[in-house]
């Protein structure tokens, strides 16, 4: 998901980062925070049930800030407690960063309260936290001793990274999201193909502990990212189709990959899902400009505008339906 977050923000001029809460049938049931000034290069990363909002903001190309914002102080930057790339927070207190600050490159470290622990690697002296659970479970990519981009899950119980494989065929895998159930979701290379014609297509997958990792396909397209996934085991993410464009997708164990639609335009972008089953991101109008949106089981997709700005995505959504995003100006 952030990946993805990141390239959405380097198209903007100039962006401001927006909570929004309690989000209802129409904008003017919505209320409004500004996270802090406007920004180049910015956008909110985590947001948790207490309105908390993690996030980064690039000021030069030299230079990234991370951020925690809340609704009682406002924003702090976190930079210099020597943190860099991106940081999650869960509803514990728990914050995972990735730390350049221990003896080997980039490292995963886990803070909570005034203690840090570093989180390893898969022995390749590379990792990269994308996410941490409630239950303080983090997942994210590492680097093998084969120097293989494989995904992991940390766990306290473990106290080390577990390899989570990668698809069949395939060499690299990258791990998103996860639920309080350690079930998993990213993105994986698995091999099309056989002989001299073999390929790799990048799909989405789902890992649980009692049946490893699934191919969770596509749209009908070559690519798919999961980016998102409750405690129901609903998984939201992005897939293209036959013809090329990318849709937001809903997956469930019973009714598979699903289209969310659109609000107009060819293509839209799925980046969040919380216990609701309520699901946010952005989608191209019919007129080609970038809306974010919220969609619900019972209202489907709601164009949630653009808040005075020329485009908006919505990134982050938490159980209260508080909605963090990002707007360009």
């Amino acid at each position: 998901m952030r990946t993805i977050v990141s390239r959405l923000a380097l198209l903007s001029v100039v962006a401001a980062l927006l909570l929004l809460a309690q989000p209802a049938s129409s904008q003017s049931d919505i209320t409004i925070t500004d996270l802090g000034p406007v920004c180049e290069y910015c956008g909110p990363v985590d947001l948790n049930s207490q309105g908390q909002v993690v996030g980064w903001d690039a000021p030069s190309s030299s230079v990234t800030v991370q951020f925690l914002w809340t609704p009682e102080n406002g924003r702090k930057d976190l930079t210099d407690l020597g943190w860099q790339f991106y940081v999650y927070n869960n509803d514990r207190g728990q914050v995972v960063a990735t730390s350049w600050i221990y003896p080997q490159a980039l490292q995963p470290v886990l803070v909570e309260g005034d203690e840090e622990s570093a989180l390893g690697d898969l022995g390749g002296g590379y990792a990269i936290p994308h996410d941490i659970n409630e239950v303080g479970h983090v997942v994210g990519e590492s680097s093998n001793s084969d120097h293989k981009l494989h995904a992991f899950l940390w766990t306290p119980q473990q106290g080390k990274m577990q390899d989570l494989g990668t698809l069949s065929g395939g060499n690299y895998a990258r791990a998103l999201a996860a639920n309080d159930l350690g079930w998993v979701v990213g993105e994986a290379a698995t091999a099309v193909g056989q002989g001299e014609a073999v390929g790799y297509e990048m799909h989405a997958f789902l890992w649980t502990p009692q049946q490893g990792m699934k191919d969770l396909g596509t749209l009908g397209g070559t690519s798919s990212i999961a980016l998102g996934i409750n405690n129901l085991g609903q998984v939201v993410g992005n897939s293209s189709i036959a013809t090329g464009e990318s849709y937001a997708f809903l997956w469930t164990a019973e009714g598979g990959m699903r289209d969310l639609g659109s609000l107009g335009g060819n293509f839209t972008g799925a980046f969040d899902i919380n216990e609701l089953g309520h699901v946010v991101g952005w989608s191209n109008t019919s007129s080609g400009e970038t809306h974010a949106f919220l969609w619900t089981p019972e209202g489907g997709m709601q164009d949630l505008g653009t808040f005075d700005g020329v485009k908006s995505a919505a990134i982050c959504i938490n159980d209260r339906d508080h909605i963090a995003g990002i707007r360009w100006l």
